[in-house]
């Protein structure tokens, strides 16, 4: 069994350690009860490179790969026995220096409303893409978002918006949804008002074009394989720093 999201696309997931994220970040769907018993949570504590020829390869989604780092690195690294091909990072700490691209997480969780200040000793070549975390569609948050993603921009980062999910409803602008995997989540009611605050974060931030996405797309299928994202900055990674980039941190 895998995570029904990925159907159809050429990414698989990875989840090297065991239990719930240690960061306990409020919402966190991957540390919700439902999820701990979740067969395709336990095979992506499984794969072999054999199980992911020809994929791109998540790394701890839903968990922190600068925690347990040494496990994470010995098994995800190219000098490993198991090493696979194709892979990338996640991490919602300011730590990049891993043996593949990474993904960040400015606001993770735990901090929703401040975000990691970007410092210049940061590995910053490592970073495939900067995902901001929308935990509400306010003007207030569009704002703050804006603001706090100048600085990765001005790196010519790409930006990823992800709209979050609360298992309790926090805003009357949020609707109850049928969640894409095994639960149920309230998050931001329509597309359309989605697609409002993206096109106004575009207005008010014209640098902006070109440089940010949303994770799961906006067009009602929040499937990987209609969304694209993660696939196309991964490549662009690769064709920018190439295979030699990869070297042991």
């Amino acid at each position: 069994m895998s995570n029904a999201k990925l159907a159809g696309s050429n990414i698989v997931d990875f989840i090297p350690q065991s239990g719930a994220c240690p960061l306990g970040c409020p919402d966190c769907y991957y540390n919700l009860g439902v999820s701990e018993n979740a067969e395709w949570i336990k095979a992506a504590n499984h794969l072999s490179p054999q199980d992911t020829a020809n994929k791109i390869v998540r790394v701890n989604s839903g968990h922190d790969s600068n925690l347990c780092r040494d496990d994470t690195l010995i098994l995800a690294s190219p000098n490993s026995a198991v090493a696979f091909k194709h892979a990338f990072f996640n991490t919602s700490l300011p730590r990049f220096d891993f043996p593949r691209p990474v993904v960040f997480t400015a606001n993770p969780g735990w901090m929703k409303w401040q975000f990691h200040e970007p410092a210049t000793h940061w590995k910053w070549d490592n970073l495939m893409f900067v995902r901001f975390l929308v935990p509400d569609l306010t003007i207030e948050t569009r704002i703050r978002l804006a603001l706090a993603a100048k600085p990765y921009l001005a790196r010519d980062l790409f930006i990823v918006l992800t709209f979050m999910r609360y298992t309790e409803r926090p805003k009357k602008n949020y609707g109850y949804t049928q969640m894409n995997h095994f639960t149920h989540y309230w998050w931001a009611a329509t597309l359309p008002s989605r697609r409002c605050f993206l096109n106004d974060m575009l207005r008010d931030e014209p640098t902006f074009q070109g440089r940010l996405g949303v994770c799961g797309g906006l067009d009602g299928d929040e499937r990987c394989a209609a969304c694209g994202i993660c696939e196309s900055t991964y490549w662009a990674w690769i064709a920018e720093k190439g295979l030699a980039k990869w070297a042991k941190p």
